[in-house]
């Protein structure tokens, strides 16, 4: 569980930068921020929240600049600024070349951060790029009046990490956002934050599932082996598989999901591709996690596609389709079913 909603704000710094060319040119705050007002504090802290429903934890790499700042800052809150400044001149440092405009880098200490029911001190880093332009109403004596400004959309925050403490020798964990998923721009997972994956059963529950459907979703080399409503079983048997297992074993769930070698050998293959791909490590055995199987239950519904003239969802129980083709080579399904409704 992770609640931010209730934290406290002990200090905030905010620069803005703009990228012409290679260089980044910085208008630094020369001090802390005023604390924002309350309703902005609240916003800010709702939609951090919002943003780290998955408890997804990365490694902070010892020789990255975080690492360095994080540690002296949680040790001296006081140096919050002066850390700020050569944060977001190492960020400017890492822009590839097709980002160009105006950069906002906001930094924030946070205390009573709730996170796996402990309170901690946590650094929050957000970046913002893009500023689009919005109505603001204003009422003079007989009408309102429309003008244009830009601004930041205070949910949806390209960037942002929450840096937990950690040790001399090893980096805190690591809660990370960037729109656009992990691969959306590696500068700032692997070049500015310099992250490495930290899997714990939360994550390792995750990244099978999600292995197994888009395994699953591929039809090349699969056409050869199975059809979709073969995926589908398979899919469900997945499912069975997580819900009725305390303990994942990789060895039995390939036989007791996939039951074909030849699936399984692709599935092998497929798996050693994903994970280099991905850069994530796959555990051989853990206890499957509830709260990640709640959140991924929609990727075990299984969606078969006709022609242009019909979908038909499957949410468990495959056994209830028949497939065939009658004497003129036409396809068809046969569905069955106890109630409508």
């Amino acid at each position: 569980m992770i609640n931010i909603s209730n934290a406290i704000v002990n200090g905030l710094i905010i620069h803005r930068g703009h990228k012409n060319g290679t260089e980044v040119e910085w208008d630094y705050s020369t001090q802390t921020s005023e604390l924002p007002e309350e309703q902005a504090a609240t916003d800010l802290l709702d939609h951090l929240t919002s943003m780290y429903k998955e408890p997804l934890f990365f490694q902070l790499g010892t020789l990255g600049p975080l690492f360095t700042a994080s540690g002296k800052i949680f040790e001296n809150p006081s140096r919050l600024f002066e850390e700020s400044v050569h944060l977001a001149r190492k960020l400017g440092n890492t822009f590839p070349e097709d980002i160009a405009g105006e950069s906002v880098f906001l930094m924030a200490h946070l205390s009573d951060v709730l996170i796996e029911d402990e309170l901690l001190d946590v650094l929050a880093v957000i970046v913002m790029q893009t500023a689009p332009k919005f109505y603001k109403l204003q009422k003079n004596d007989a009408c309102f009046v429309l003008h244009t400004d830009k601004g930041y959309i205070i949910g949806k925050p390209e960037k942002a990490c929450l840096i937990l403490p950690g040790s001399d020798e090893q980096g805190g964990r690591v809660l990370c956002h960037e729109a656009g998923g992990l691969k959306a721009e590696g500068y700032w997972y692997k070049d500015f934050l310099q992250l490495s994956p930290l899997g714990n059963e939360y994550s390792y529950t995750t990244d099978y599932i999600k292995l197994t459907s888009q395994f699953l979703k591929q039809r090349k080399p699969l056409d050869q082996v199975l059809d979709k409503k073969q995926g589908a079983e398979m899919l469900g048997r997945s499912l069975d598989y997580f819900t009725q297992n305390e303990k994942f074993e990789e060895k039995t769930y390939k036989e007791e999901v996939f039951q074909d070698a030849a699936v399984i050998e692709a599935f092998d293959d497929y798996k050693q591709r994903w994970a280099e791909k991905n850069q994530r490590p796959l555990a051989d055995a853990f206890e499957p996690s509830s709260e990640a199987l709640n959140k991924q239950s929609k990727v075990f519904r299984s969606v078969i596609k006709l022609d242009r003239n019909f979908h038909i969802y499957v949410h468990g129980d495959s056994s209830k389709i028949m497939k065939g083709e009658d004497n003129v080579g036409r396809k068809y399904y046969i569905l069955y079913y106890n109630e409508e409704s």
